[in-house]
């Protein structure tokens, strides 16, 4: 199950475009290697708010903003700082996918043609 412990690891999702919650406490701040902020998130029961300048390849996740980027793009850098929200309940889906074509084609090396082809369906 994905939750606030655990997002952050190999996730896949599309965020939704909202104002940052300012009445929600920060939860965590991520830092670039020039230690300057670079990701501030908000931990809900149900989902994260994710304020940041950049988007698609973030670590080993494909986190996407709806008014930024598609699927399949390894990183989008924007001008401006923008906030999106996805539910752990979409980040699991995405992963449970992912988990379960790799299973069913059985091999790394198939599952990754497989999945090169449907790049931005799921």
């Amino acid at each position: 199950m994905i939750n606030s412990a655990n997002f952050f690891e190999n996730t896949k999702g599309r965020f939704i475009e909202c104002e940052e919650p300012k009445n929600l406490d920060v939860s965590f701040i991520s830092k670039n290697q020039s230690k300057d902020i670079s990701s501030v998130y908000r931990y809900t029961e149900n989902g994260v708010y994710r304020t940041s300048n950049h988007w698609g390849g973030v670590a080993s996740c494909q986190w996407n903003l709806n008014t930024v980027n598609d699927f399949g793009m390894d990183k989008c850098k924007i001008t401006e700082v923008k906030t999106g929200y996805i539910s752990f309940y979409e980040l699991g889906l995405n992963k449970k996918m992912e988990i379960e074509l790799l299973n069913s084609y059985g091999n790394e090396d198939k599952f990754n043609k497989i999945k090169e082809q449907i790049k931005g369906m799921y």
